[in-house]
């Protein structure tokens, strides 16, 4: 009987380590489903952040290709122009009918110069701020990286920890059925012990 009632109690104490386990394997099943969660939603974070680094980089480079044609029509202007300071004064004046023509040609000149200068800086400052836009994409996409390797890495443990408490669990329950299969033997044997001496008493 006390080995029985030793056998019972340690099928209990396997019983609460069980339950206690079981617990604990739910509550890492939930946060590895949370986990999981969170990969993918980084995930999505990431692709969504290649997609705009990449639409980016077309804008950037038309803006590139829009500044180079700007810069091209910029310095044949220049080109222009220095070669008409190089005309004289009066060899100016012989190419138009009437001096205010010569005036208005050089207005128009100037104009064009500006408008073409004020187009190119708009384009730099437009591309700059393109480049600035890309850096920074660049740098949430590096820690968007970082941080699904975090949770993949995060993931990764807590599924091998899921996998050893399973492991625990299943051997621990395995070890308190045959422990309460043990104390059920016992307790069997004593019951027939004491039926067998009630008779011998009772003869």
């Amino acid at each position: 009987e006390r080995k029985a009632t030793e056998s019972r109690a340690r099928a209990d104490a396997l019983a609460a380590q069980t339950a206690k386990i079981q617990k604990d394997l739910a509550t890492r099943r939930q946060a590895l489903t949370e986990a999981a969660a969170g990969v993918r939603a980084g995930e999505e974070a990431l692709s969504r952040l290649e997609a705009e680094q990449a639409a980016l980089s077309q804008s950037v480079d038309r803006e590139a290709g829009a500044l180079g044609a700007d810069r091209a029509r910029l310095a044949r202007l220049t080109a222009g122009l220095v070669r008409l300071t190089r005309i004289p004064p009066g060899g100016l004046l012989t190419g138009f009918d009437a001096p205010i023509d010569a005036a208005r040609a050089e207005i128009l000149l100037q104009s064009a110069l500006a408008a073409t200068r004020e187009g190119a800086q708009q384009a730099e400052q437009e591309l700059a701020r393109l480049n600035d836009l890309s850096a920074e994409l660049q740098a949430k996409r590096l820690e968007g990286e970082h941080q699904a390797d975090v949770l993949k890495a995060r993931q990764s443990k807590l599924a091998t920890l899921v996998d050893q408490r399973q492991s625990l669990y299943q051997q621990t329950e395995i070890d308190r059925r045959a422990e309460e299969e043990r104390a059920q033997k016992i307790a069997d044997v004593a019951k027939d012990l004491r039926d067998l001496v009630a008779r011998i008493e009772a003869q």
